[in-house]
Formats: C-alpha cells, structure tokens, sequence
C-alpha cells in the first residue's frame, strides 16, 4: 500500500485494521483495509487521531520526551500502541568546495606536516558531565514513529521527498514515494521483522544519494493477550552502551607515492616512500575495546553510563595508531598523527537519551596534505537500546563501527554498525564524492 504523501510537517501514517466479518456477510467491499487509527509527525510533535480525525482515548504512558511508548484506544474499543522517537537535530559539516580545498592546501603546505612523537603519544581520555551535556526538551523533533494494533502495522519517518522500500520478513513487500508505510491484514499475536529503506537524493552536486535502512521487530497485539508485552521489541539499557569508529588500512605498506607527491611527504622524487598499513581485515571488538591493541590508523570511543554518571555521564577516548615511513625499502622513522581535529561535539544527555557528534580529520604525520575525515551524529536511546548513527565519510581508508550493549544481568556485547571499504588514498584530499550512511543497532 503506498501513499505519497506532503512535506515533513505534514507526514500522516494511517494504522489500518483488517475487518472480516462472516462468511455469510462477507462481500468483497467488507473484506477491504478500513483505516482506524493515525499517527503523525509534525513539527511540534507526534499526534494521533482515529479516522474521524478525532484523539485517541490514551490509556497508559511511559518513557520520557525522546522515547515514548502509548497504549490508546479507539471510539470503537480496538487497542492501537504507538511508539515515538525523538532527536536533537544536528547539522553536520558539509563537504569543503574545491576552492576550499585549494585554500586548504596552500595553507596546509606552508606549516608542513603536523604530528606527534612517540616519546610524546598517549591515548586521550576525557568526559562530558551531566551538567554539560542538559539539554531543553523542548529542543527535540520528531524523528520516527510505529504503531501496531492487532492486525496491522504503521511507520512514518522523518525523511520528506523520499522513495522506499519495504521488506517484511526478507520479502519486497512494498515500494513508493514519500515518508509512510501501512499494511494490515496481518496475523493476531505474530512477530514480524520489517526493513524500510528510504533514499534520499544529494542536495549538492558532490553528492550522491543516501539510504537509510531502518530495522524494526514488531508483534501485533493478540486479542486474549496483554499488549504491553508486544511493544519492547529491543533490550533496555541497564548501566551502559557504547558506540566505536575505527579507520584502518588492510594492507601491510601503502603502495609507493608517485614521485610529485613525494615533496608533501617528507621525500625526495628519486626516493620509493611508502608508509605502514596496518595488515589486517575487520576486526570485531573484544572485552579489551577500546584499550586494544593499536592495529588501526585511528579510534574514537563513546560510552553512555547510564546509572552511574559522576563523573562523566558520556566517557569518552580517541587515539591513533604509530605510522612508519619507509625510504627506498627501509624505515626511517616513526609518528603519530595529531588528534586536534578529532572531536566530540554538540553532546545532548538524559537519564534514558543522549546523542554526540564526532568529527574527525586526522593526516598522515609524515605529510602536510590529506586527512582521515568523517562527521557521525549518533543516538542512544535507552529504553529500547537503539543505537543509531548517520553521517558521512571521504571513502578511505577502511571504516569500522561497532555498538556495545549491556543486559541486565551485566553482559556487555557487540554489534556491528557498518563496514565501509577503501576507494582510494587519492581521497585523502578531499576530492572525492563523500561517502553518507545511516546505520542502527539494538
């Protein structure tokens, strides 16, 4: 079922019922989807109304302004629960013009390379307090909603102009335009996996189109059943979750710089100058993460305490791996990169939300030109254990981001994120096309 539908503060997603009567009475008009419930998303928040355009009778309420979970009921008696996220918005930086870029280098060339010694390098560690990190409710905008009554389901996100696509269970189920999904006729008391994937077109001409995957593990309410046991379809967060990126290079020596690129790189043109990769694939964290063992150009690290916020109520560590350049086969020294461009910024916390962006420019410490460079925003919501993050990236070197999670039992453990693969060192300076996803995790 599709329906195209206006711009963001006016996005409407309809809960359909599936009404059928008896066989005896049943015609084909008796057996369509008849619509029972909305729930939209607009500017000033979520709203929900039956098909008369009328409020629904609200039952119970829990959770706070960035994560809500309602039970209501309409005129006609039949339980629709409905849940809500909300967000921080951010706007992230946008890639630099090429004039900018020109800028950059000229300036760039003139201080020469900027890095660390080893004697000098240490991992960073730093927080961000409760007190830091309050933020004004009223500062929330909606960010996607679902409700599920008992044989039908609806989504609506805040992407305006968008088309999707709807898988249900790992089937194509549904395609269109806009930013809303319904479908009924399903089966009382069942659980189903959707994924809506919404592609949202570049606004500059650098760059691409972006998709956004979103997960969400539903069960209709049964009629004999308790509905709240149908709407916590993820694990909510005791004491902490985590989010980490890491860049490295798979391969064990970068491939040698042509001989003009020699001169921005501590070489001379009549010298072979390569650099140290870091030899290895994707590495899925271990209990020591994020104090592993440095096999990676760079690490950012978030933890969100939840119970336990003094001193920092978002604990936070970066670090760089050791770079070492090789002349005509040979090492001749070793360094670190600086990590002054990379920072957590715009933090946002609760006692069951928080947010942080993470921007990140780190250059090879042998060269004055290019940079490691990605902008995350990430979300912890701490009721459902959402995760989620969406940013950009130039493609190089090899991302990894990965999401802890804890039980309420004190079992921490690891979630994939994303993986992005290397499209070129080229793309160190910045004049590639940006890489944009979206990723979440619960």
């Amino acid at each position: 079922m599709k329906k195209k539908l206006g711009m963001f503060v006016s996005v409407i997603a309809t809960v359909v019922a599936l009404i059928i009567p008896s066989a005896a009475n049943a015609t084909p008009e008796d057996q369509l989807p008849i619509i029972t419930a909305t729930v939209g998303l607009q500017d000033s928040g979520f709203v929900t109304k039956d098909a008369a355009g009328q409020p629904l009778k609200t039952l119970t309420v829990s959770g706070d302004e960035a994560e809500r979970t309602l039970t209501a009921q309409t005129l006609e008696g039949e339980t629709v629960v409905i849940r809500e996220f909300s967000a921080v918005p951010v706007e992230l930086p946008k890639p630099k013009t090429t004039e900018e870029l020109n800028s950059d280098r000229r300036l760039a060339v003139e201080k020469g390379p900027v890095w660390t010694s080893p004697a000098d390098h240490k991992l960073w560690e730093g927080g961000i307090t409760a007190d830091e990190a309050k933020f004004d409710p009223a500062d929330l905008k909606p960010n996607f909603a679902y409700a599920v009554a008992s044989t039908s389901v609806s989504f609506v996100w805040a992407s305006p102009g968008t088309d999707f696509e709807v898988e249900r269970d790992r089937v194509l189920v549904a395609h269109g335009f806009g930013s809303s999904f319904e479908e009924a006729g399903l089966a009382p008391g069942q659980e189903y996996e959707y994924v809506i994937t919404s592609t949202v077109a570049g606004t500059e001409s650098s760059e691409g189109a972006q998709k956004i995957s979103r997960t969400f593990r539903i069960k209709t309410l049964g009629t004999a059943q308790k509905f709240s046991a149908h709407v916590a379809p993820f694990s909510y967060q005791y004491w902490t979750t985590a989010y980490m990126h890491v860049t490295f290079i798979d391969a064990a020596m970068t491939p040698p710089l042509e001989s003009y690129e020699t001169f921005a790189c501590s070489g001379w043109p009549w010298e072979q100058v390569t650099f140290s990769g870091d030899d290895r694939s994707w590495d899925f964290p271990d209990y020591t993460a994020p104090f592993q063992t440095l096999n990676y150009r760079t690490m950012m690290f978030v933890n969100v305490n939840w119970d336990n916020p003094a001193p920092y109520t978002l604990y936070l560590t970066k670090n760089v791996g050791a770079t070492h350049i090789y002349v005509n086969g040979v090492l001749t020294d070793t360094r670190y990169a600086t990590m002054d461009n990379m920072s957590f910024d715009s933090p946002s916390a609760s006692s069951s939300y928080a947010q942080l962006v993470l921007n990140h420019s780190a250059g090879n410490p042998f060269c004055s030109l290019g940079a490691i460079t990605y902008h995350d925003e990430v979300r912890f919501y701490r009721t459902s254990g959402l995760v989620e993050v969406t940013g950009w990236r130039y493609p190089v070197p090899h991302h990894e981001a990965y999401v802890r999670l804890s039980t309420s039992g004190g079992t921490e453990y690891w979630n994939t994120m994303f993986r992005r693969t290397n499209s070129g060192f080229d793309c160190l300076l910045g004049y590639c096309t940006k890489d944009s996803y979206y990723a979440n995790v619960s």
